[in-house]
């Protein structure tokens, strides 16, 4: 379809229609550049409001009223000028579906949209604009303002604070400058009272010539010598008291066992729960030394207990209830009986081990430092009636067989703990003529059945009823009940003489007999006797 025109203008006209159609086609210079470019400068605008709002905000209470009239046209200033910013995003809401990237509205509505835009939206965008740099100029001017403000509170705050920092500096140094006159004054006072105590000493000294004040310097040294002397006495032997009691390891085992350091130097604890006689104590020993060195010394009962602490000696004999306490630590030594004429040269402080001296007494426990061995030599004193003398009936001629008690001691250096007794005989005091004779009929083993002894013509008899004869092929007779007690050297016969005539016994109380081979029981009175000597 033709299209008329009536005049040049209305050509030119076209012309211009066509050349804005043109740009807002344009994808550089166009309406969708137009639209994102405005965009972004309401968001610029919008985060430059909230700043002036916020320091608004921040100074509306200021201390000045220029400041805070200023706050306040700042703020009607922003509140205008955000008015005008959300009447125009109001109005160009309907191009964010087109206009934003990331769309794809289609060709059609793309250049509708275009066009709409160049027509009804490109004088309202330029009069927006016109309006915000009218605001945005006020704003910058409002802001230079309250800078130029700010930093004149500033600087008067800071004048006002550094006046305050030269009175208070002055104040100080006024206040040092008396103090260390005063100071001064005291010093050159303390001075002149030294000078005149000096001088009042030197006249004391030279008229008094008191001499003993000069001796009273080393008079108080000695005493402080003395002091210091005993306090480290005092501290050794508070050392000594710690080491002897009972260390922490000790004191913890529940307190109801005591601690057993045997022969070997093992170190056991023995429950008094469990272990309730002496029969039982002899068992566990037995037990513990079986297949060891110092078996035949336990069964034997050749050994000795003493507290480890007090040293004090356990008797076997005592009740097992009343030898030992819980927690008590007990030390155990083997007994060996010394041999004469190999320990004739021997003295009480010499290791029967390496044969070594020592400088300690002989009447407590002795550690070589040699050997390792601790040791005690006893001495036990015999007494020996010189002028008895003793006649009976002659037995035949017989063997005699050593018990297992009279075999060969074992090498005292297997063991860490030992006790060494030797016997030394002693003349009786009462010298005067006696004489034991044996009288009555003989056993069949050729042993007397009755003994007296005649002391200053008198006849006592030693044994209240005569031991009856016994088979001599069925036991062999080994010493006395009283004889083994005593460690005496037993005649081998009963009744015996020698318990009765050492004075220790007044009757011979029992024998000891050995089953011979191939015997299976005993007789009653062999039971009762054996029984006695147990």
């Amino acid at each position: 379809m033709p299209v008329t025109f009536g005049s040049v203008g209305d050509i030119i006209a076209v012309c211009l229609l066509v050349k804005d159609l043109v740009e807002a086609l344009d994808q550089a210079r166009g309406s969708k550049a137009e639209y994102q470019s405005a965009i972004r400068e309401l968001w610029i605008l919008d985060r430059t409001l909230l700043e002036i709002e916020l320091f608004t905000k921040a100074h509306e209470n200021a201390s000045t009223p220029e400041l805070r009239g200023l706050c306040e046209t700042a703020k009607d200033a922003a509140l205008q000028c955000k008015t005008l910013v959300s009447t125009f995003r109001e109005r160009v809401k309907k191009y964010k579906s087109t206009f934003d990237d990331g769309e794809d509205p289609g060709l059609l509505k793309d250049v509708a949209a275009k066009v709409r835009w160049r027509i009804g939206e490109k004088d309202a965008l330029e009069q927006f604009r016109t309006e915000i740099v009218r605001t945005s100029s006020s704003l910058q001017m409002l802001l230079a303002a309250a800078s130029v403000t700010l930093i004149d509170i500033h600087r008067k705050a800071t004048e006002r604070q550094l006046a305050a920092h030269d009175q208070q500096n002055a104040r100080a140094n006024t206040q040092q400058s008396g103090a260390l006159e005063y100071i001064r004054q005291r010093i050159e006072d303390t001075q002149q009272q030294i000078d005149t105590g000096n001088i009042v000493l030197n006249q004391i000294s030279n008229t008094l010539r008191l001499d003993w004040l000069r001796q009273l310097g080393s008079e108080l040294k000695g005493l402080i010598g003395k002091a210091i002397a005993m306090n480290v006495a005092t501290y050794h032997a508070v050392i000594s008291i710690q080491a002897a009691l009972s260390n922490r390891l000790e004191r913890t085992l529940i307190d109801e066992p005591f601690i057993l350091e045997d022969p070997i130097g093992r170190i056991a604890p023995v429950h008094l729960q469990f272990v309730t006689s002496w029969e039982a104590f002899h068992a566990v020993m037995e037990n513990r030394f079986s297949n060891l060195q110092g078996f035949r010394k336990i069964q034997q009962r050749k050994y000795g207990l003493q507290d480890g602490a007090t040293g004090r000696e356990i008797a076997l004999t005592r009740p097992w209830q009343r030898a030992f306490l819980p927690g008590q630590r007990v030390e155990m030594a083997f007994i060996f009986q010394s041999d004469g004429a190999k320990d004739a040269s021997a003295t009480n402080t010499t290791c029967p081990g390496c044969q070594s001296p020592s400088q300690n007494t002989g009447d407590t426990d002795i550690h070589c430092h040699n050997c390792f061995i601790w040791y005690r030599r006893i001495t036990e004193e015999q007494e020996v009636e010189h002028a008895a003398s003793v006649s009976g009936p002659i037995p035949p001629d017989r063997k005699r067989v050593a018990p297992d008690d009279l075999e060969g001691e074992e090498d005292i250096r297997d063991f860490k703990r030992v006790r060494v007794m030797r016997t030394k005989r002693m003349a009786s005091p009462n010298n005067s003529d006696e004489k034991i004779n044996l009288r009555g009929g003989l056993s069949i083993n050729g042993r007397p059945t009755e003994l007296v002894l005649e002391k200053d013509g008198k006849i006592i008899p030693l044994t209240k009823n005569a031991q009856p004869a016994r088979p001599t092929k069925a036991f062999i007779l080994s010493r006395c009940n009283n004889c083994r007690k005593a460690n005496l050297s037993c005649d081998g016969q009963c009744p015996c003489g020698r318990c009765v005539a050492s004075g220790k016994y007044d009757t011979c109380t029992g024998m000891i007999y050995m089953k011979r081979p191939g015997l299976d029981t005993l007789p009653k009175s062999k039971e009762n006797s054996n029984m006695n000597g147990d």
